[in-house]
Parts: C-alpha cells; sequence; structure tokens
C-alpha cells in the first residue's frame, strides 16, 4: 500500500486555547499541517508560532460564520444572515452575489494571513466552500496570483471512513472527475474522534486498523484527514499518542 496520510489541524485563530492545542498536535510525529482562519476577531499566538519551522500553513478561506473582511462582502452577509454554502450557490446562481466579490474577499484574507507573517503553502476553505464549483474556480485564480500549486487545494473527492454506500463520497467523486482533478487525492470523513470529548484509544486504534486494511492492497494516492484539536480533543489525544504513530508505523503509512 502507498497511500499517504496528511493529517491537517484545522481552524487556528479560533481561541488562544484551541491554537496551542493545535501548536502541540502539530509537534507530534504524525501532524505537520494546520490551516489558519483569518477573520478579523481571530486571536493568534504572536510571534510564537512562526518559529515553528515544523509546521506547514494553509489559508482556510470562508464565507460563512464569521464576518468577511472587504466591505461588498461584509454587507452581502449581515443582509443575508446566516450565511451557509446553500445560500451562497443560490446567490451566485441568481446574481445576488458576484464571483468578483468573492475573488476580492479572498485575497484580502490571503493578504491579511501573509501581513501576519504566516507562510501560506497550500489552500483549503471552511465547510469546504470550495466544493461549490463556481468557488473552486475563484481559488484557483487565488492559488495562481499567490504563486501556490492547484496540487496544495484541499482535494474535493471524499472518502467515508465508514464503510458502505455514501452518496456525499459518489458526488464528490464525479465532482471531482468533472474538473479534472486527480482521482487518488482524497480527503477522509466520518473519523471516529471527531467532536468527542473523551478519547476510547482501544476503540479507536481498532477501528481504524480496519479502515486501513480494509483500503485495497494497491491503492496509492494522498488521504487528507482533517483534524480539529481545538473542538475534538479525542482527537488530539489519539494522533498524538505513540500507540497511534505505531499503528501507521506497522501498517507502512508515511504522513507528511
Amino acid at each position: 500500500m502507498t497511500v499517504r496520510f496528511r493529517f491537517v489541524a484545522d481552524d487556528y485563530g479560533e481561541s488562544r486555547q484551541s491554537n496551542l492545542s493545535i501548536l502541540e498536535l502539530c509537534s507530534t510525529e504524525i501532524v505537520h499541517s494546520a490551516t489558519v482562519l483569518a477573520a478579523a476577531q481571530c486571536v493568534y499566538t504572536t510571534g510564537y508560532e512562526l518559529k515553528r519551522s515544523d509546521i506547514f500553513w494553509g489559508a482556510h478561506l470562508y464565507l460563512t460564520e464569521y464576518p468577511p473582511l472587504t466591505d461588498a462582502m461584509l454587507e452581502y452577509y449581515y443582509k443575508r444572515t446566516p450565511v451557509t454554502k446553500m445560500a451562497i450557490l443560490a446567490d451566485l446562481l441568481t446574481g445576488k452575489l458576484s464571483l468578483g466579490i468573492i475573488l476580492k474577499e479572498f485575497d484580502e484574507q490571503m493578504e491579511r494571513l501573509l501581513n501576519c507573517g504566516f507562510p501560506v503553502a497550500f489552500i483549503d476553505t471552511h465547510q469546504n466552500i470550495h466544493g461549490i464549483p463556481l468557488i473552486y474556480g475563484i481559488v484557483k485564480d487565488v492559488a495562481k496570483k499567490h504563486r501556490i500549486s492547484y496540487d496544495e487545494i484541499r482535494p474535493i473527492n471524499q472518502l467515508s471512513f465508514t464503510p458502505g454506500f455514501n452518496i456525499r463520497t459518489l458526488l464528490s467523486s464525479l465532482y471531482s472527475g468533472y474538473l479534472g482533478l486527480a482521482s487518488e487525492k482524497k480527503v477522509l470523513f466520518n473519523c471516529p474522534c471527531y467532536r468527542k470529548a473523551e478519547l476510547d484509544q482501544e476503540a479507536a486504534l481498532a477501528a481504524w486498523e480496519k479502515f486501513i486494511v480494509e483500503l485495497n492492497p494497491v491503492t496509492t494516492g494522498e488521504l487528507h484527514i482533517p483534524c480539529h484539536p481545538g473542538t475534538s480533543p479525542a482527537e488530539a489525544q489519539l494522533y498524538s499518542s505513540n500507540n497511534f504513530a505505531n499503528l501507521l508505523k506497522f501498517h507502512c503509512i508515511q504522513t507528511f
């Protein structure tokens, strides 16, 4: 099996405690990447995170939950509240929201992160907003402007941790293929410790081993695994444990 796992700690900036949890997790053996939000109310542990050469920082571009940075998008945000992915899609299709406004907003978010000293190496989006076809095109424009490879945009093709048919997996695969994206790059969801406060390590390790064994032995590519140390303490405990690292080594899983 030659699948590489990329564990990404999401949502740096939500709170100081979340930041510390992410920094701590990224200092362990298997988690090397973190995404950072650019919202004005985000809190950065100024200076400390920039000394961490072992972290690959990604821009966690957003349009939902947090107030935008640009005036035009901010006006839309307060008129439309609550802003959801479906609302954004509907408004793009009906002309109530323009691609130009979103592009300026994403540009401003990137500039804010760079000005704060984050060496942005890849792009992700909060709540997978780049899963909307029109917005994926904008994200590509932002990546090109900032000299970030399209390969460094989070995959759209999804894989469920739980077995069996899943419509979300099917639709994401069809959409990913339609956009011409590499089929061997996928993002994992439904991981067992998501949003859990307490860790049952024995059960989690057993579930992960079952998942790894059931992966096609000739499967190749990359599997991106988002985790949320700030809201899922069980994830942080599991992914920082020696037992989990040893499990990956036993099955010859590479992490990056």
